[in-house]
């Protein structure tokens, strides 16, 4: 066998084994960033700030069926629309964080060496090594 063809067999047969596995985590299929749920200025810190109650505890409110909208409605001087008010507040100024930062990110992507493009082979990506085989035996 090619070695591109075993490298999409192990791909294929990795992938088939991990979906038939059940999620160790209710979001362990969402691929989040270590610790986001935690991380200030997450959905989850920030409507717990508005709410005045802790990412520990809105969690637990929110495993027991309820939506970020009933607990914001529960809660008193609190509204939903105030909470959407909150969150949209909070993710405008990761945005304009973000954009600050663009111009830096853009400028040392057009000075790198491949510009960034071919990031992923230099690393040794599988599919490099299954693609250079595959081009040095049809030559």
């Amino acid at each position: 066998m090619s070695v591109a063809v075993i490298a999409v067999v192990a791909g294929i047969t990795a992938a088939a084994v991990m979906a038939a596995q059940p999620a160790s985590h209710p979001h362990a299929r969402h691929h989040h960033r270590k610790g986001q749920h935690e991380r200030k200025g997450s959905l989850l810190t920030t409507a717990a700030s508005y709410l005045g109650s802790s990412p520990a505890e809105l969690r637990s409110e929110l495993s027991s069926g309820k939506s970020l909208a009933e607990i914001a409605n529960a809660t008193s001087g609190k509204s939903s629309q105030g909470l959407i008010e909150a969150l949209e507040a909070a993710d405008k100024q990761k945005l304009a964080s973000a954009a600050a930062r663009l111009p830096t990110r853009i400028t040392a992507k057009v000075n790198r060496p491949g510009g960034g493009i071919a990031r992923w082979r230099r690393r040794g990506h599988p599919l490099a090594y299954a693609r250079r085989a595959a081009a040095k035996r049809s030559t």
